[in-house]
């Protein structure tokens, strides 16, 4: 069963459902090879593939473990990128954290914004209890985020996942629902 999508704002940004409207941007975005580098290291081969996530990601399944935002300016006029939840677990409110920003909006500070208001999302709204990050040892901006929104290194899962043709390690931070707590008081 279909649910509302849920979407909210920031002070700078708005986060709700990908739309066919965003195709374009989801292909530059998916199709860049600077930009999937890092995360996953597959990129789309055709305008088709953006309109095939477009169609999985615009609706929104409880029971389904993703969830997963256009990222765009708050008057949505500038579609920065996606990002959000992944293997999502309510029962234990935990999940993992992440997302992808077109190559123009790097080093602009949309990342660490919009990190902030995903994380802020999933313990007032989803009552999440953990977030965890996993992140590509040289993927030094991601790592360098993770820093920056407080979370906790905890390790490196050694060749965890397959990228291409090779086997990639990962490191791990999370950030508890009360570090976070803590960390707003400040």
């Amino acid at each position: 069963m279909e649910h509302a999508f849920p979407t909210f704002e920031t002070k700078n940004f708005s986060f709700g459902p990908v739309t066919y409207g965003d195709v374009a941007h989801i292909y530059e975005l998916f199709s860049d090879s600077d930009s999937m580098n890092f995360d996953g290291g597959q990129t789309m081969n055709s305008v088709d593939e953006a309109h095939q996530f477009v169609h999985y990601f615009s609706a929104y399944h409880p029971e389904f473990p993703v969830l997963r935002w256009a990222i765009r300016s708050k008057d949505r006029h500038i579609f920065y990128g996606t990002g959000g939840f992944y293997n999502m677990n309510l029962r234990h409110r935990r999940a993992e954290i992440g997302g992808e920003f077109l190559k123009q909006h790097w080093g602009k500070g949309v990342a660490t914004g919009a990190m902030s208001g995903m994380i802020a999302y999933g313990f007032n709204m989803l009552k999440l209890n953990r977030l965890t990050a996993m992140v590509a040892p040289a993927n030094k901006a991601a790592n360098a985020l993770a820093h920056r929104a407080l979370f906790k290194p905890e390790g490196c899962l050694r060749q965890w996942e397959k990228w291409g043709n090779g086997w990639v390690d990962l490191n791990v931070y999370s950030l508890l629902q009360e570090e976070w707590i803590e960390s707003i008081k400040n």
